[in-house]
């Protein structure tokens, strides 16, 4: 009864208590005793339901409870239990939802704290990790709970690299040199031993080394950092209980700047250039062992196997290659994608995760097949790693954000809200229409700005990246007309009423008329000048626009709109529906029974709207 009738009245007093985490964390043993207990499958798939409910919506609900009754229905999977159990306590104003992917996808959470871009990872733990971010801040993670446990707080210096030392303890690099090293506690004291001066939980040993800053760091599991310098010579020093050491030695050999580095489980250190040379060094002498050469570009990411057999590479070209460390041989390639893959990581078992622009793949090293993509960051991937038990990934991203993706059961696409993109991002119409279709927008369409319904509804115009104006069918998905603009940016659009003609504003205010049919623009310009470049058809011309007002001509104000951050769906000036993560809004328009929503990320979601929006 407790899941079927209170559970989102649960989960609001959670909210209230400042107790959701907890809540995450009571749902996790319930799910895991109702499994181990052997209970009847549909008791465990009600329960595993309910967890990943509260755990994938938890930031959200968090920030204004009511959304577990409005945000978390309308953005969980069409199946889920808890979602279709509920639906009659979801928003009433939104007649028609967007169809969204079946179940619940391999992200098992997102965590969002840090202000700045996630530079750098480390499992601490199965259920712990670290992470480093370019806002100065280095965080650790609970991600059974997605609870933050400890923060170390600098001068706001990026921290470039984080690595898990012995005894508990935590090494980081920073962009200008510094090198720390830290002891998290429970205690909220903070004992500091040199003249930096820092906020944090724990124990901290903070000094400037010889350089003035790092090209790449990189620690290894026995307290060994080894990094490169301004002038692309490679250093190894050792830090050990929180004592300094002076470095032991240099490495010298790379003709061009070294930009990534590796090590190995047994203390090998691999190193990869510009001039796409790798060299795997004998930490111990500083030897140079093995030179593997076969890339024509230069190296970006490397990565150790678990046994220490094979290392991989990747390049510039987007062409990952596998190492034999014991003669420099050439194993596999695997062709990536068009974006430089940022990051590599090996599981246990041999499965190889590449961060390939914003999206993460997981290949079969032996076969070199893709066994999964991974999709839901919104900007480049910086870091992937893996959890010891090889049973989760983790990712750092440009968006400010840590997702955790299970990865027990390789598929073929696990994407957030089933968007499914390339390398170029593709907009998703979802069509509002009763009947639930989803079309994709298959054209080479990135970085939707503008959009623009006509009357009907049945056609919604975009501006994109390229500076062109794209005209869909939203009933067959299909592209019917390009209007290719000139050299100004057009930045907003508006259909007139009969649907045979389109106006456009343009970055210099100038306002230009385009026939539809003939895919042509009017000898006719207007010059704006007005301050806002917002039109509107007004009889047969097209004229500034006072934004609060509905661009088909009436003097009806608009009822709805989104919040000056861009992440709630507002009625009236009020806030009714938060958008989750992965939903920044980039573009609006809005009729009286539709809204459409152009993301950051290349969706594009439409929704079916009451007119009468009294809540």
């Amino acid at each position: 009864m407790f899941l079927q009738r209170d559970y989102l009245h649960w989960i609001e007093a959670l909210s209230l208590l400042r107790k959701m985490s907890d809540g995450v964390f009571w749902m996790l043993n319930l799910e895991q005793l109702v499994t181990e207990r052997r209970a009847s499958p549909s008791l465990i798939d009600r329960t595993r339901d309910a967890y990943r409910f509260i755990q994938h919506h938890k930031a959200t609900i968090e920030e204004s409870p009511l959304q577990a009754y409005s945000s978390a229905l309308v953005f969980s999977p069409v199946q889920s239990i808890t979602r279709n159990q509920f639906e009659h306590e979801g928003p009433s104003w939104i007649e028609t939802k967007p169809i969204l992917e079946d179940d619940w996808n391999s992200c098992l959470l997102t965590l969002d704290g840090h202000e700045g871009s996630v530079l750098a990872l480390s499992w601490i733990s199965n259920d712990r990790i670290a992470s480093a971010s370019q806002d100065g801040t280095s965080k650790i993670w609970d991600i059974s709970t997605s609870r933050c446990l400890s923060t170390l707080e600098g001068d706001g210096t990026p921290i470039s690299s984080v690595g898990r030392l012995r005894n508990a303890e935590l090494g980081f690099s920073l962009s200008d040199g510094r090198i720390w090293t830290w002891r998290a506690t429970e205690s909220n004291s903070t004992q500091t031993h040199s003249e930096h001066v820092l906020s944090s939980h724990g124990d901290i040993l903070s000094f400037k080394d010889t350089v003035e800053s790092f090209v790449a760091a990189s620690w290894s599991s026995k307290g060994t950092l080894a990094f490169v310098d301004e002038n692309e010579t490679i250093w190894i020093r050792h830090f050990m209980h929180l004592a300094r050491d002076q470095p032991l030695f240099s490495l010298n050999g790379h003709h061009r700047g070294v930009v990534t580095l590796a090590w190995s489980h047994d203390g090998r250190l691999a190193s990869g250039a510009n001039d796409g040379t790798i060299k795997i060094w004998d930490a111990v002498d500083g030897e140079c062992k093995l030179s593997p050469s076969g890339h024509s570009e230069g190296i970006y990411s490397l990565a150790w196997s678990q046994d220490g057999q094979r290392l991989a590479s990747a390049s510039k070209e987007s062409i990952i290659k596998i190492w034999n460390t014991q003669n420099g041989r050439c194993m596999a390639w695997i062709q990536g994608q068009s974006q430089l893959i940022r990051s590599l990581s090996w599981s246990p078992d041999g499965r190889l995760a590449g961060a390939d622009g914003d999206t993460i793949r997981i290949w079969d090293s032996a076969t070199g097949k893709c066994r999964s993509r991974l999709e839901g960051h919104t900007h480049q991937v910086w870091s992937v790693t893996w959890s010891e038990d090889g049973s989760k990934l983790a990712s750092a991203s440009r968006d400010k954000t840590i997702k955790i993706w299970d990865t027990a059961a390789d598929q073929k696409q696990s994407h957030p809200w089933a968007t499914v993109r390339e390398s170029n991002p593709l907009p998703v119409i979802w069509n509002a229409f009763p009947v639930g279709d989803v079309h994709t927008l298959t054209e080479n369409v990135s970085d939707v700005r503008s959009l623009a319904w006509s009357k009907d509804t049945e056609k919604l115009a975009l501006i994109d990246g390229h500076n062109t104006i794209a005209i869909w069918n939203t009933i067959t998905g299909e592209l019917e007309k390009t209007l290719t603009g000139g050299g100004d940016d057009i930045e907003s659009i508006v259909w007139s009423e009969d649907g045979t003609k389109l106006a456009s504003t343009s970055g210099n205010r100038k306002v230009e008329i385009w026939d539809i049919s003939s895919e042509t623009r009017l000898g006719a310009t207007l010059e704006d000048n007005s301050s806002e470049n917002q039109i509107a058809w007004s009889g047969k011309f097209a004229e500034p626009e006072t934004p609060s007002f509905v661009p088909n001509g009436s003097t009806r104000l608009k009822t709805y709109g989104i919040d000056s951050y861009g992440t709630w769906i507002t009625s009236q000036g009020k806030r009714q529906l938060k958008l989750p993560p992965g939903y920044n809004i980039e573009c609006l328009t809005i009729l009286p029974e539709r809204i459409g929503i152009g993301c950051g990320s290349g969706r594009v979601l439409t929704f079916a709207v009451s007119e009468d929006s009294s809540m």
